[in-house]
């Protein structure tokens, strides 16, 4: 079987033909894998991916699941008694991975094929040809108990069962180049670099001509049908589909950009990311899915299913340094990481229009206001995240001491000074304290200056006290003294 996807590989990990079920989501790297089908020994999520390392293409066959990692190594997972998991191979030069029903095939980085597992070792499945051994492969594809590989020439080769033909490769690919090739079952499939599909084993059947005007860019074999993409994204189905039925009509209102055929249920990747499928309704496509935009899709060969989706960036959140001050300055924070952010700036929850920046300086169109950002994370892998910062508190003028001044130091109560004050902002409300209380208020001429007559209430006490003035503003205050003296 075929482990296929576009911008990520990853592919199904096959069941038992057991219960169905949903298996919770695995994250790996950004990652989220979800699984849906028959899983009987955990193979329905990839195996436990070590602390630093990412995983590239992910596979399963009865009971065990493979992944490949980023640094070119291999972890297995599932049930552990299976031969592939026991006998994993100890690299770091793999490329791709293909995983089969108890074996399992990579291919390094210097084109060289690697083959293990039980039918391996029971000799059902032989070792790669020694015709391979001077060659460079570029692709390989695991069947049941055959495989098949193509090498830089473009030439196919196969091995293992040849019980219906599986392993005669026809004669019609003499010459031609051969870019893709699928086994499955007891069937092989290769798609030619001129558009030519090519099937053989069992059972027969022979791909149609491409939509006039088209070519097939795309192949997917399952145990009995096959589907292939034309480079105008419509899809083609053929074979005996008996289990999975006919290609829905709605798909050719829609490019489709990936396929993969399961042996009762058929997957189709549009351009915009959804997920759609037929066949079966013992295995629809989760609820999981639905909003989720897809990266890549996989149907396995015994009634497991796969879609990968970027993750969610769990923890997004966006915050501001600084002070709510006229001619300061604000700066946006996130977390967690991520490749690149977009900033929108708020006053009272409306975007500033031009404040696009981590960073946002304070104007006095802004007082009054609260300031907040929004913005939108990106990371690759995951989906973007876009979340506001809590408001901060309304915009003041900068901190400033006033110029006060009153026109002579004894007062009797019940009698008047003149008191004046400057540095107020044009028309900033005060209000003026005699020993802490409150005695009258009032607004700043335009030049932000104060003249009044202030009288001192009968009710005050005697002594020395503080005369205050304090703008509604930050932290925008002044004094002078007087001596309260009897009427």
């Amino acid at each position: 079987m075929r482990l296929r996807a576009l911008a990520v590989v990853v592919a199904l990990l096959a069941g038992s033909g057991l219960a169905p079920a949903t298996a919770a989501p695995t994250v790996t790297g950004g990652l989220e894998v979800v699984g849906w089908g028959d899983d009987f020994n955990g193979q329905s999520a990839p195996p436990v991916v070590p602390a630093g390392r990412h995983v590239v293409q992910v596979g399963g066959g009865a009971g065990f699941s493979l992944a490949l990692l980023d640094d070119g190594s291999m972890v297995a997972g599932g049930d552990p008694g299976q031969v592939v998991a026991a006998f994993l191979p100890d690299r770091r030069d793999v490329a791709s991975i293909d995983v089969g029903v108890v074996d399992a095939l990579a291919l390094t980085t210097d084109g060289k094929i690697v083959q293990w597992g039980l039918d391996t070792m029971a000799e059902d499945i032989p070792p790669p040809p020694a015709e391979l051994a001077d060659e460079v492969a570029t692709d390989v594809s695991l069947g049941e108990r055959h495989a098949l590989a193509v090498t830089s020439d473009g030439k196919v080769h196969a091995w293992g069962s040849n019980t219906h033909g599986q392993t005669d490769v026809p004669a019609v690919l003499d010459g031609a180049t051969v870019v893709d090739v699928d086994a499955q079952g007891d069937r092989s499939v290769a798609l030619t670099a001129s558009g030519d599909v090519v099937e053989w084993g069992l059972p027969e059947a022979s791909a149609p001509p491409a939509p006039d005007g088209s070519r097939y860019v795309a192949v997917s074999a399952s145990y009995s049908y096959s589907l292939a993409i034309t480079d105008t994204g419509q899809v083609v189905q053929w074979g005996d589909t008996s289990q999975v039925g006919a290609v829905p009509p709605g798909l050719a209102d829609v490019r489709i950009r990936a396929i993969s055929a399961g042996v009762v249920r058929a997957l189709a990747l549009t351009d915009d990311g959804r997920v759609l499928s037929w066949g079966t309704d013992r295995f629809p496509t989760p609820a999981a899915l639905t909003g989720r935009t897809v990266l890549a899709i996989d149907a396995g060969g015994m009634g497991q299913y796969f879609a990968v989706t970027p993750g969610h960036l769990a923890g997004a959140r966006a915050s501001l340094t600084g002070f709510p001050v006229v001619g300061r300055t604000l700066t946006a924070h996130t977390t967690p990481d991520a490749d690149s952010v977009d900033y929108e700036w708020l006053r009272d929850g409306t975007v500033v229009h031009g404040a696009s920046g981590p960073t946002y300086p304070v104007t006095r169109a802004d007082l009054g206001r609260r300031l907040s950002v929004r913005v939108t994370m990106h990371r690759a892998e995951y989906d973007d995240a876009t979340v506001e910062s809590t408001p901060m508190g309304a915009v003041r003028l900068p901190a400033v001491t006033l110029t006060v001044r009153a026109d002579r130091y004894r007062v009797r109560r019940g009698h008047a000074f003149q008191l004046s004050a400057a540095r107020l902002a044009a028309g900033e409300a005060y209000t003026v304290r005699i020993g802490g209380r409150s005695v009258a208020t009032g607004h700043a001429s335009s030049a932000g200056r104060v003249s009044r007559r202030v009288v001192v209430r009968t009710g005050t006490a005697l002594g020395v006290k503080v005369v205050s003035v304090t703008g509604s503003q930050y932290d925008r205050t002044g004094h002078d003294t007087v001596r309260v003296l009897r009427r």
